[in-house]
């Protein structure tokens, strides 16, 4: 999971063609230390994801599931047309993109076991009430 939050910018630049691509490929001379500060960054929501995962057993993975598809789909929404040449602050998207998309799959995540606890708690029927 971390290592497709890891490609998902990549992925997601993959319909403006080459070029559009090659925008968040560091240059050569920092080429492994460019991949490796931009990976630390875009694994972030892959790593909540995971730590979610393993949290405690026994719940739902529906939670699970929506903020991973939440936060799939802010991933490649922001990162399909994010254009690093347009402005000289603009890698600093690069770096805030992904506690964004982690903020908003925790809020998904935990909102939807918030749901589910009191779907589960007021839809049982009261001791009285019962046919």
């Amino acid at each position: 999971m971390v290592a497709y939050f890891i490609c998902l910018p990549y992925l997601s630049r993959i319909g403006g063609g080459r070029e559009w691509v090659a925008q968040y490929v560091p240059p050569a001379d920092q080429l492994i230390s460019g991949l490796l500060f931009f990976a630390a960054f875009s694994a972030i929501p892959g790593i909540i994801l995971v730590a979610l995962a393993i949290g405690p057993k026994g719940g739902s993975r529906r939670s699970l599931v929506i903020a991973f598809v939440l936060m799939s789909a802010l991933t490649a929404f922001f990162h399909h047309d994010y254009d690093l040449a347009s402005d000289a602050q603009a890698a600093i998207g690069l770096v805030v993109i992904p506690f964004y998309v982690a903020g908003c799959g925790l809020a998904a995540f935990f909102l939807t076991v918030a749901a589910e606890w009191l779907w589960k708690h007021f839809s049982r029927p009261s001791p009285g009430q019962e046919n």
